[in-house]
């Protein structure tokens, strides 16, 4: 792995690296299998209301925490409908959630129980009890009501942050619990050397068994190293000391891939490679709301919807794809919604046109550049990010659009660009469910940071009149898939984003690792993985 998690607590898990670690060590009440479809966790089945505002989760008898010292005489328990309203509610809490946007305007009660509890802050109020549409009917039965129809509910549920936890572990712990997690996944967390590794070791209490009655998980431990150097890594997978790598670095792609991409060439064809299309699109955001300071200090890009299309038009993204990124990526010439994404559209977005880029620099006041004093551009400090920002750097520069490009460290960049401390910056953003409407909502407007995905704190009421109109009840797909791409149609003429690429996902495992299937989520299931052997090549 090539970062380490920024936290193991299910409502602040908010990158790849925590998701990876998260998905061994926890369940939520539903799953996705490897194909993307719905499957049973810790609910063993559930039913939804004709209207659709009632959902029914009847919980397994037989899941139990992992065994640690928050429970008396450390023994880990049965998992009850209470644990699951305390895990949600932990979601609609203000502070350290990250994801109280997946309820948010669509649980009953969520946005009181979240206001009275900012507003409790103050002092200025006590804050509501319990979130009105979370209710216990008995150990093994939750109810959810919805304030209004929201079809991709069931999927939202999928996701890290509704990851079920037990009390015990969150009040013993404190702010440590990021970093002590307990949960009823296959694995439980064993150490966690900050810098350096991550190791999991079985959880004896799992409840999932094969169909042969076996207890899983077969692996008795899984060890996740943390190397920033690409060619650290790539050297220690060829040596055998690791088993999996989760990308092939553009550096080594010619040596591991023939040309096709989707073939291991013949020094490597004694490994295993997967190869499948990602749910994810890389991106520069641009921060529109000009209240922070950094953004008053130098608000071009933000009052600027020319200069904004002029940077969209300007960018060679088949040749960042091709000589950078040596064909690991898409390039992202549609909308925000990646291909294979159930909803995807295939509208037309910016193609390399310098032309155009000049015509717009021009409306936008900056006739070939004159003008134009350096914007800044934050991006993470990986080597491959910083790869494709300089390629941007140059392709900007050649219509004379000055860019300074800085890279931080990615904790930090995160975190900055989430609090709207940067006017310019780079991510991406990974599917948390398999709908287009997962990549809309980064453009609702009432889901703007910090009460939800959207970083770019664009908001246009169209947008947002189209987004809620595509959730209405009782459409198809194909239905609501016309609405998104009037949806998209909007957004890329705002060009909150600067689109680069959609993700190809590209794995590679050891010859003796069997039953390893990523998902186009870019996660997953250790569960059923095997290990033959321990020896090396």
């Amino acid at each position: 792995m090539n970062s380490e998690p920024n936290s193991l607590d299910p409502i602040q898990i908010s990158q790849q690296a925590s998701w990876w670690i998260g998905d061994q060590i926890y369940d939520g009440l539903i799953g996705l299998d490897a194909e993307l479809n719905l499957s049973a966790a810790i609910a063993r089945s559930w039913e939804v209301s004709e209207d659709g505002l009632s959902w029914t989760f009847h919980l397994r008898n037989d899941v139990r925490f992992c065994d640690d010292p928050c429970f008396v005489d450390g023994e880990g328990r049965s998992v009850t409908a209470e644990d699951v309203r305390y895990s949600f509610e932990r979601v609609c809490t203000p502070g350290k959630t990250s994801g109280y946007w997946v309820f948010r305007g669509k649980v009953k009660g969520a946005e009181e129980f979240y206001n009275s509890r900012l507003e409790s802050e103050g002092n200025t109020a006590n804050p509501i009890d319990r979130v009105e549409g979370f209710s216990v009917v008995d150990d093994t039965t939750f109810t959810i009501k919805l304030s209004k129809p929201f079809p991709p509910f069931a999927y939202t549920l999928t996701t890290p942050f509704c990851y079920i936890v037990p009390r015990e572990a969150v009040e013993k712990y404190g702010h440590d619990f990021f970093t002590h997690p307990v949960g009823t996944g296959p694995f439980k967390l064993d150490s966690w050397n900050s810098g350096a590794q991550i190791l999991l070791v079985r959880n004896d209490n799992y409840y999932e068994r094969d169909s042969n009655g076996k207890q899983l998980p077969y692996l008795d431990s899984a060890l996740a190293s943390f190397i920033n150097d690409v060619s650290t890594e790539f050297s220690e997978f060829q040596k055998g000391n690791l088993d999996l790598l989760t990308t092939i670095d553009p550096t080594y792609a010619e040596r591991v891939l023939k040309d096709n991409g989707k073939e291991p060439t013949e020094e490597f064809n004694q490994y295993t490679l997967h190869v499948l299309p990602g749910m994810s699109v890389e991106y520069y955001g641009i921060t529109l709301d000009p209240s922070t300071s950094t953004v008053q200090e130098d608000n071009r890009l933000a009052s600027n919807i020319y200069l904004r299309r002029a940077i969209n038009y300007a960018i060679d993204r088949e040749r960042i794809v091709h000589f950078v990124l040596k064909e690991q990526a898409l390039p992202a010439n549609n909308g925000p919604i990646p291909p294979g994404t159930p909803g995807y559209t295939g509208i037309k977005g910016f193609t390399h046109d310098p032309e155009k880029a000049r015509l717009m620099l021009d409306s936008a006041g900056y006739p070939n550049g004159e003008g134009l004093e350096p914007i800044s551009l934050q991006v993470s400090n990986n080597q491959r990010v910083g790869s494709v920002a300089e390629a941007v750097v140059e392709d900007l520069k050649k219509i004379g659009i000055p860019v300074a490009a800085k890279q931080v460290d990615h904790a930090t960049h995160l975190k900055q660009a989430d609090d709207g401390e940067v006017g310019f910056w780079r991510t991406s953003w990974l599917a948390d469910y398999p709908h287009a409407e997962n990549f809309m909502a980064n453009f609702y407007g009432p889901y703007s940071k910090p009460a939800g995905p959207n970083r770019s704190r664009y908001k246009n009421r169209v947008v947002d009149s189209l987004y809620n109109a595509a959730l209405q009840p009782g459409l198809t797909q194909e239905e609501w898939s016309k609405v998104y791409h009037k949806m998209e149609e909007i957004v890329l003429n705002d060009s909150p984003w600067i689109l680069l690429y959609y993700s190809v996902i590209r794995n590679i495992t050891q010859p003796w690792i069997k039953d390893f299937q990523p998902s186009p989520l870019q996660t997953f299931d250790l569960t059923r993985v095997q290990k033959t052997t321990t020896g090396t090549s």
